[in-house]
């Protein structure tokens, strides 16, 4: 275990951490507080905003990440996984740290609300983290090769699933709709 720590915590907790300092930074240019970010100016969601919500992002799913990886590198790894539990905790972590600036960086480019930040969640393993907690939460009672079920089917269905079960924006609150003819009106 003290492999995988070693391999993956300090890089993975630098990202978080620059992360978080890049948040505050961006308040220093705005001249803004530590105590109150201003959500909008002049119509328009500001970096500091936005800086806030790929922190708060970033520091739940840097936890959830750490969270698999001790999941994958605990759960003895079965003939049909590819390469080892082991090596894919390690692989997983550092796909997420690729993928997180990536993530930003689309979550910057369009007022923050495009696609353009999944990208960086593709890269990183955003969907692939509930398949590998599956998979490893089915080994520990005793379900075997499910590894490439899990991996694969799991993303592919997920999406559809969601998008089956999820009401559209027609259905949502009064709130939701009013946010929604807002960014309409202002495309």
């Amino acid at each position: 275990m003290s492999g995988l720590l070693a391999k993956i915590a300090p890089p993975l907790f630098l990202l978080l951490a620059l992360t978080f300092e890049t948040q505050a930074l961006q308040r220093i240019p705005a001249g803004g507080s530590p105590r109150h970010i201003d959500e909008e100016k002049d119509g328009k969601v500001t970096a500091e905003a936005i800086w806030q919500r790929i922190a708060a992002n970033s520091l739940e799913q840097t936890v959830v990440m750490f969270g698999t990886a001790l999941a994958l590198f605990a759960t003895e790894s079965e003939a049909d996984t590819f390469p080892n539990n082991q090596k894919l905790a390690v692989a997983a972590t550092y796909m997420y740290i690729i993928g997180r600036p990536l993530f930003a960086i689309g979550y910057l480019m369009r007022n923050a609300m495009e696609l353009e930040r999944i990208y960086g969640l593709f890269i990183g393993g955003f969907w692939l983290v509930q398949a590998y907690l599956l998979y490893t939460t089915l080994t520990l009672i005793g379900v075997s090769g499910m590894f490439w079920p899990c991996t694969v089917g799991l993303p592919i269905l997920y999406p559809i699933i969601l998008w089956i079960l999820l009401p559209g924006a027609e259905s949502g609150s009064a709130a939701e709709k009013t946010a929604i003819a807002k960014d309409d009106s202002s495309a």
